[in-house]
């Protein structure tokens, strides 16, 4: 079996990590969810919206990824739906309102949905024909169980009594 090279082995990484992102951001609707009905008093009804906004825009996203990039190259949709989805995943939590966090919830699954896909084609383009299949499938073994684990761990356990200021509470509150 031929060995990766350095270039291979980075390509495989950034797709894992890519992959990870993906594992988070599915986390993110039963763990964040409950925090702000309670916190922000809001209705199922909304966050029914925001869940499935997001889902349907990763799924656009993923649709439109593939046909940009085989149009303009890989490269632009992973320099654009990376930093968008990394951009909008870290706003979230300054997110003041169901609506602020749908909309990022939304660019965000454009971003993602969008990368995932050309990613994937660029390992399976970019390894060796004997790892191909091993290679694309790792990330989906190995990524969900271990940020599942490590996403627990980054969300406060609790906060203090006052109002939240953004999405995940205010900083200084944390207790």
């Amino acid at each position: 079996m031929e060995k990766l090279s350095a270039r291979q082995r980075l390509l495989v990484a950034v797709v894992m990590l890519t992959m990870a992102s993906e594992t988070l951001d599915i986390a993110v609707p039963g763990i964040v969810y409950p925090r702000l009905i309670q916190e922000w008093g809001i209705p199922i009804a909304a966050v029914t919206v925001s869940v499935t906004a997001a889902g349907l825009a990763m799924a656009v996203g993923s649709a439109v990824g593939g046909p940009i990039a085989d149009r303009f190259g890989r490269r632009p949709v992973i320099l654009v739906g990376v930093p968008l989805y990394g951009a909008t995943t870290i706003l979230m939590g300054f997110a003041t309102s169901i609506e602020m966090f749908t909309g990022l919830r939304l660019l965000a699954g454009l971003g993602l949905g969008a990368v995932m896909p050309v990613l994937l084609a660029s390992v399976a383009e970019g390894v060796p024909s004997g790892r191909r299949g091993a290679m694309v499938r790792s990330g989906g073994k190995v990524c969900p169980a271990r940020c599942s684990s490590f996403t627990s761990c980054l969300v406060p356990r609790k906060y203090s009594n006052s109002p939240p200021s953004t999405a995940f509470g205010s900083v200084t509150n944390m207790t």
